[in-house]
Formats: structure tokens, sequence, C-alpha cells
């Protein structure tokens, strides 16, 4: 009998005769329905790295995992087959559990991978794999959690995902995705978005919008208000606080209009605005400074709400006379589309934030 730990659910699994599939002339380790039934069922627990094949549609009758891994370098290829289990997502309603498809345990999962076939109806993840690793071409629908959830600096490439709980991609800092096409999400929890951390190195698809389809980084200004020394602290997972140069040319980027203020002819794009009074905090690119003009007043490198000044910027309004200041004076732009100005950090102010 050994104990496992499978995305926070605790397993006691009888061991027996486990990563014993026959293998293939390609080297490769076969699983299928009967391989798993010799091995005790499921969930079917991978113990050795190495390549392992499915030769055919794996089916899963109650509300445990399919696949574990409990080795790093294992990558299973699906053969354009399924592992199908009993969990349905309707559009209203979700079953949640920690059931997953395919997932790691304690000293697994690690520099794996999952390509080329369908994970369908569980009540956790789809997949959820730990770092290094990567899903490729994989059809994902009908789970109660994320339909991919990688940890840091993975990969997630070519993938569909509809109907599921939570995030369709939630990923790790330093991951990167690409060409995902992300349907329906959020059934169970309604903060969830498409797509959670990471980076896109080409363009995605995604049903709430918040994919850029041509892969440019995402940009927004904060709908909360933070004091300057709380602004580091104020962008959601997989963006930071921006750098005006990180910015200064918006066109090359796309802005999340859904996590980010709108005006009423926003469209898909970011909020103008004709005075300094609603502008957001943003980096200087400055030493750490307490006082001073904006670019150099930066709330002492964003760490003191308190006495002094930090630098606010914003897209301005006034197309043919250049921006205003805080009284309504047109004034000279001086950093191209963006209209800049200095306050007080204890003044709460948005924040602008740009995709890591």
């Amino acid at each position: 009998m050994r104990v496992l730990f499978v995305g926070g659910l605790l397993l006691s699994i009888l061991l027996t005769g486990l990563s014993t599939g026959a293998r293939a002339q390609t080297g490769q380790l076969e699983i299928n329905q009967t391989v798993v039934e010799e091995a005790g069922g499921f969930p079917y627990l991978i113990t050795s790295p190495g390549a392992y094949r499915l030769t055919g549609d794996l089916v899963v009758d109650g509300d445990v995992p399919a696949i574990v891994l409990a080795a790093n370098e294992v990558h299973l290829d699906l053969n354009g087959h399924a592992i199908r289990g009993p969990s349905s997502c309707s559009v209203f309603d979700c079953p949640t559990g920690q059931a997953a498809g395919v997932a790691w345990t304690l000293g697994g999962g690690a520099a794996s991978s999952v390509e080329n076939g369908r994970v369908v109806g569980f009540s956790g993840d789809c997949i959820r794999l730990f770092s290094f690793s990567r899903v490729a071409d994989v059809s994902i629908r009908s789970c109660g959690a994320s339909g991919i959830a990688l940890a840091a600096s993975s990969q997630a490439i070519a993938n569909r995902v509809d109907s599921v709980g939570e995030h369709g991609l939630s990923l790790g800092s330093g991951s990167l995705y690409a060409h995902n096409v992300v349907g329906s999400t959020g059934l169970a929890e309604a903060e969830a978005r498409a797509v959670v951390g990471g980076s896109a190195s080409a363009g995605n698809v995604c049903l709430d919008g918040s994919c850029s389809r041509r892969g440019e980084r995402r940009f927004y200004l904060t709908r909360n208000l933070f004091p300057g020394g709380d602004a580091l602290g104020a962008c959601t997972l997989g963006f930071h606080m921006a750098s005006i140069w990180e910015v200064l040319d918006p066109t090359d980027l796309a802005y999340d209009h859904l996590l980010g203020q709108t005006a009423g002819d926003s469209g898909e794009g970011p909020p103008s605005f004709s005075t300094t009074a609603t502008l957001g905090w943003i980096r200087t690119g400055f030493e750490a400074q307490g006082f001073g003009d904006e670019g150099e007043a930066n709330c002492s490198a964003w760490t003191n709400s308190q006495e002094a000044l930090g630098t606010v910027a914003g897209l301005h309004q006034s197309w043919q006379t250049g921006p205003t200041d805080a009284f309504g004076t047109p004034v000279e732009p001086k950093l191209g589309a963006w209209l800049s100005g200095a306050t007080f950090c204890s003044i709460p102010k948005p924040v602008w934030c740009v995709e890591d």
C-alpha cells in the first residue's frame, strides 16, 4: 500500500504491476484498458521515466485520477485516443473535485509531456503537470477545475479547451502558450479566465476575449486603486507593474479590456485621459526617489505611501492641442501619446500593468 499526493488529494493505492505495459517496436510502453486493469485499475501509476503511448481509449468509471506521474521525464503520446472520465459540464453546472485526467504526484511530473489526443470528463484538472513540461495538440473538455495546469517554465501549444469549471490554461511563471483555442471557462468559478499566467509566444483565440490573436504582449490599467507603496503588488498573475519604457508605444501591445479600465469609446483598446487627476502609477526607470517631477518621483521605488511623490501617466485624449494639465490648460506632449504628472503617494491610484 502506498500513499499518493495528487493535486491536494491523498490517495491510498495498492501498487501491483504498475507501468508494466507491453513495449512497442517503437520503444514506447503501450497503455490501454487491458494493461490498466491488469495493473490493478485506476489510477494508473507511472513510476519510471520514458515514452508511453496509448493504443486505445481509457475509460474511468469512478471519480479517481486516470494517469498519475510518479516520475519525471515521462512523455505520454495519446496517439489520437481519449482518456475519458465520468464527469460532464453543462452551461449551468460543472461538478468539481480532485480527480484529474493526467496529474503529477510528489517526485514526478516535471520535464514531462502529454500530446496528440483527448482528455474529457474529470472533476479536477484535465491535465496537471509540474515544471518544464509541455502539453500539445490535446483536446480538453468537461473538467471541473482547469483544462491545463502547468507549473513554471512550461509550454501549452495548439490545444483546444472548452467547458471547464475554472481556467482554460493555468500557467506558472516563465511559461509560454501559443496557437491554443479556449472556449467556455469559469463554469464553476465566476472569476476564472481563459488564460492565467504565462506569456503568449504566438496568437491564441479565447472566447472571453482575453487572448491576443497575434500574440502581442498585453497591458492594462487596474480597475482598483492603490497607494503608491502598494503598486508593485497590484497586477494579476502573469503581469507586473509597467515601466513607461515597456508601454511607450502602445501600438505594439494589446490592451486587456477584461482586466483593465475602459471608457465609452474604448472598444478593445485603453481609455484616454484629459487631466492628471485620473492617471495611473507607472515605473520611471529612475533611481529610488521620493520627490521630484514626473519621470523622477517614484514613491521611493514604490515602497513609500506616506510623505512622498510618485509618477502617474495615461494616454491623452487631446489630439490637436496636446494634453492638458490638472487645470485643463493645454501643454506640449513630452512622451508622445502619454500624459504624465506627479502626485502624492498616499493618494490611491490605478496601476499600469504589462504582461511578463
